[in-house]
């Protein structure tokens, strides 16, 4: 097992804090007019559907000049429809063991 100096454990730590500070701060926040308008489809897995679901109703409530819809088909067909360019994404399921 690899262990790490207390300036090994610093620099490690200090490099998560900054990237916490990067992702959480700032006043960049993205008006409607900075994501465009037009509408996206996409197919895939059957498990993230719900999440899906809920993050493009969310977006749309945000920015409702861009609409979003997701067909939750199962990865096979979603990778299938995006080889047919009848959608514009394809979501797979991705096991971390």
């Amino acid at each position: 097992m690899l262990r790490l100096s207390s300036v090994g454990r610093f620099a490690v730590m200090a490099g998560v804090a900054a990237m916490v500070a990067t992702a959480c701060g700032g006043t960049n926040t993205p008006t409607s007019t900075d994501v465009g308008q037009g509408s996206l489809t996409g197919a895939g897995a059957t498990f993230p559907g719900p999440f899906y679901d809920k993050a493009f109703l969310d977006y749309s409530i945000r920015y409702p000049q861009v609409k979003v819809n997701y067909q939750a088909v199962g990865s096979g067909a979603g990778i299938q429809q995006f080889i047919k360019k009848t959608v514009d994404f394809q979501s797979a399921e991705i096991l971390l063991m």
